[in-house]
């Protein structure tokens, strides 16, 4: 791959616009990264916030299904228990609804766990992929 401004061998390619860099190439250190131009440094910095803008919302909407979750759990479990305390010859009902009250506990569970280990690592980024080689 040959760098477009100076018709040299390309040593990177800006991780915005994909445009290839040689080493005489003016670079602009943009969050760990190197880009070709301020425009493309700029870019950079806005898709790395709203990539975590919406980590975060992620977050938050698993902390939502968590606490939905462990509401649903304990509403099912209580009806288990009191329709078994009100009409236990529908045995079979209350134990389904019980058994299903328990998995909605433990998927909550599941959802806040899920949630605290994103939220202790707010600035994990996505890993660039490697850029494909056309020589």
């Amino acid at each position: 791959m040959r760098c477009s401004a100076h018709n040299q061998e390309a040593t990177g390619i800006c991780p915005y616009c994909g445009r290839a860099l040689c080493a005489s190439c003016e670079r602009v250190p943009s969050s760990g990264r190197t880009a070709c131009s301020a425009t493309c440094a700029e870019a950079l910095v806005q898709s790395e916030r709203a990539t975590q803008l919406i980590l975060s919302k992620n977050v938050q909407g698993a902390r939502v299904a968590a606490y939905f979750m462990y509401a649903s759990g304990v509403a099912f479990i209580a009806i288990a228990i009191f329709g078994y305390f009100k009409e236990p010859r529908f045995f079979m009902g209350h134990l389904v609804a019980a058994v299903f009250g328990v998995v909605l506990s433990v998927s909550g569970v599941a959802f806040h766990r899920v949630a605290g280990s994103r939220a202790q690592r707010p600035n994990q980024t996505l890993q660039p992929t490697a850029g494909r080689s056309d020589d």
